[in-house]
C-alpha cells in the first residue's frame, strides 16, 4: 500500500495543501490569505488555528478521510542553519519554530501544522528542506567583493545588497575626501 501524505506549505499570502498517494497527487490547492483575513491575528503564531481550520475544511471539501493518511509533511521554516533534508517533528522542534526562529515567517508554521494534523491520528509529522538549509563550503562563500563573503540563507539577499551598497558608498566617500 503506498504512503498517503498530506503536504503543507504555509506562506505569507497563502497556505498550500496537497495529498499524495505515493507519487500520484490526489489534489493540490492554494488557499489565499488577504491582509484583511490575517488582520485579526496580532502575531504569526496566532494564525495557527486559523490555517489548520482552513486546511481541514479543504480536506473535507475534497473528501479526504484523514484516517487514511500515513504521514504529514510541512515546510521546514526558518530554523538556525541546518543540513537540508527531512526531520521528524517533535515538541522541541515545535518550540524552536514557535519561540526561537531565526526570524518570523509563515513557513515557521509548517512543522507545527503538520504535528497538529499528525498527533491526533498517531502518525509521524516531518519537515523537509528548511528555508535556512545551509551546506555551503567555506570556499563557496568567497565573492568578488573584498572583505565580503556569502552569507547563509538566514540573511536576506536584500540585506546583503544593502551591506554591499553601503560599503561601496562609504568607500567612494572615503576616496572623495582624499582626492580633494
Amino acid at each position: 500500500m503506498p504512503e498517503r501524505l498530506l503536504i503543507l506549505n504555509p506562506g505569507s499570502t497563502s497556505t498550500k495543501a496537497a495529498v499524495y498517494d505515493g507519487t500520484r497527487p490526489l489534489f493540490s490547492r492554494s488557499i489565499p490569505h488577504s491582509n484583511q483575513d490575517l488582520a485579526p491575528f496580532p502575531t504569526l503564531n496566532d494564525q495557527l488555528d486559523y490555517r489548520v481550520a482552513l486546511v481541514r475544511g479543504l480536506l473535507a471539501q475534497e473528501r479526504v478521510d484523514l484516517s487514511t493518511l500515513t504521514a504529514v509533511v510541512g515546510r521546514g521554516g526558518i530554523l538556525p542553519n541546518i543540513v537540508a533534508g527531512g526531520y521528524q517533528v517533535n515538541d522541541a522542534l515545535v518550540d524552536c519554530l514557535l519561540h526561537y526562529p531565526v526570524f518570523e515567517h509563515a513557513s515557521n508554521l509548517g512543522g507545527v501544522m503538520a504535528l497538529a494534523f499528525a498527533r491526533p491520528l498517531g502518525i509521524p509529522a516531518y519537515i523537509y528542506d528548511a528555508v535556512t538549509s545551509d551546506e555551503l563550503l567555506p570556499e563557496a562563500r568567497i565573492t568578488t567583493y573584498l572583505y565580503i563573503f556569502s552569507f547563509p540563507m538566514s540573511i536576506s539577499p536584500v540585506c546583503i545588497y544593502f551591506i554591499i551598497a553601503s560599503i561601496s558608498f562609504l568607500f567612494r566617500y572615503w576616496i572623495g575626501i582624499f582626492n580633494e
